[in-house]
């Protein structure tokens, strides 16, 4: 299955809005965010198995902490429970369109999590440019 970097942007963005910290009388808690919500928030144009599939490979790449529900062998569910540090510095680098549109162009088909992120942050830097 290919990685869809647009559906990689926007799972991060909708991560970074939908996962909160709140505080009351007792102390902080960190709200977790089922798979179902996510989905419900994110535009109409990814499947469900392309964002189980983008929040997958985000946990793997150690962008996300998220914890999958498997049963008979399959997955069945999956609830996030935050972003790394270089989560939230990846969604950074992917911020500006213009960035993104390079990584578009540099990237048609990409593998994995890390390859968009190391694109992000080297054109973020400007140590990468396109002729």
């Amino acid at each position: 299955m290919k990685l869809n970097c647009e559906c990689v942007r926007d799972v991060l963005f909708h991560l970074e809005d939908l996962l909160i910290c709140e505080e009351d009388n007792e102390g902080f808690s960190f709200e977790s965010v089922a798979l179902d919500t996510l989905i419900e928030k994110m535009p109409n144009k990814y499947s469900r198995t392309e964002i189980l599939y983008t929040v997958y490979m985000l946990d793997d790449g150690d962008y996300i902490e998220a914890h999958f529900i498997d049963a008979n062998s399959k997955m069945i569910d999956c609830i996030i429970h935050s972003m790394t540090n270089e989560g939230h510095s990846f969604a950074d680098s992917l911020r500006s369109k213009k960035v993104f549109d390079k990584i578009k162009e540099i990237l048609p088909i990409v593998s994995s999590a890390t390859t968009i992120a190391t694109a992000a942050f080297k054109l973020s830097m400007g140590i990468v440019t396109l002729l």
